[in-house]
């Protein structure tokens, strides 16, 4: 019962008195015995970083484990670079390869057209050779203008 004589300071709070709204309970007295609202504080810090290597504090972490882990990184990262180059190299080198030989067979074609068209028209055959020629003709301009294949997918 003396506990219910004694003057109250504002900030005290009685173990069986919940928190008011934006007070936070201490299940830890002070030195008279009274639970006193404790503030809490807390801070949170991020960092961002984007690349294909981890950031150089992230790297140094690595280095705290095992001194070999940063080299063994970048070196994986130097080789999957290379790789993915010789790749590309690789593809860019077919398709001029695929590009260079459709233009000398579509050219040969082309040609063996004109070829067979003027033969029948000096045969005296001018409807056989302008029915060679001219879709010889419109086929190698219209390649030429517009192209198609599956380059133009890509």
């Amino acid at each position: 019962m003396a506990a219910d004589l004694e003057p109250h300071r504002e900030d005290e709070i009685e173990p069986d008195q919940p928190a008011e709204e934006g007070e936070l309970d201490s299940d830890v007295p002070d030195g008279d015995g009274k639970h006193r609202g404790v503030i809490e504080y807390s801070e949170t810090h991020a960092r961002l970083h984007r690349g294909p290597l981890p950031d150089p504090e992230t790297l140094a972490g690595y280095g705290a484990i095992d001194p070999s882990f940063p080299e063994r990184i970048v070196r994986s990262f130097e080789r999957q670079s290379e790789h993915r180059q010789d790749m590309e190299r690789l593809l860019l080198d077919g398709s001029e390869r695929r590009a260079s030989r459709g233009q000398i067979i579509g050219s040969a074609l082309v040609g063996l057209g004109l070829t067979g068209g003027i033969i029948a028209i000096l045969m005296g055959e001018a409807g056989v050779g302008a029915a060679i020629i001219v879709p010889s003709l419109a086929g190698g301009v219209l390649t030429y203008l517009f192209g198609f294949g599956p380059r133009d997918k890509e």
